[in-house]
């Protein structure tokens, strides 16, 4: 079969062809390129990729992704101030050197203790759901607020119930010995300490 079967319609969807030949030829596969800055930023805008629901892709296709194009560069360089994502320079192409974010032992370590609920672009694209309610009037902003308030609570409730491997009594002895920890969000509308930390 030859690429101009198809442009003159020779091959047909669903027709039974036969094999001439194979070969099985050995090849490796790689991982895929580490993120730079402007390709997790690109995966940010298209989270929709990510999800696994047709509505879920079509929320966060509509609202272009996680964050917003003023808070991205924001969200990814503070992951990097607090140790969890860290800027390596590494030879590209040619030998160039270019920079990539790598998670850090602490960052992956920290993921893989969180619920799906907060790794998941599920969960963005149910919250924004919820405002939409909320900005159409079939909500009102305490009912969100409660659903945000039930979605945390059970989240705490489960973390509780699994425990975390001493993660959370290492944090906290990491945030004692400094006096404003990098891992703590202790400014803005949302206050995050762990034990009073």
């Amino acid at each position: 079969m030859k690429a101009d079967d198809f442009k003159n319609g020779t091959y047909q969807v669903g027709k039974v062809v036969g094999v001439v030949s194979a070969r099985v030829e050995g090849q490796r596969t790689s991982p895929p390129d580490r993120y730079t800055e402007d390709s997790l930023l690109a995966d940010m805008t298209s989270a929709h990729k990510f999800a696994s629901d047709a509505n879920e892709r079509a929320v966060l296709s509509e609202i272009s992704g996680l964050g917003t194009s003023r808070t991205r560069a924001a969200i990814i360089a503070n992951l990097i101030g607090r140790g969890l994502l860290t800027l390596q320079s590494v030879a590209g192409r040619g030998g160039k050197k270019k920079g990539v974010i790598v998670s850090s032992q602490e960052g992956r370590t920290i993921a893989r203790y969180l619920p799906a609920a907060l790794t998941s672009v599920a969960t963005t694209a149910k919250w924004e759901l919820g405002f939409r309610l909320v900005e159409q009037g079939k909500a009102t902003p305490e009912q969100m607020q409660a659903h945000l308030d039930r979605t945390l609570v059970g989240i705490v409730e489960d973390a509780k119930k699994r425990g975390s491997g001493g993660v959370l009594d290492r944090a906290k002895a990491r945030a004692r010995t400094r006096k404003r920890s990098k891992f703590l969000n202790t400014s803005g509308p949302f206050r995050c300490t762990i034990g009073g930390a």
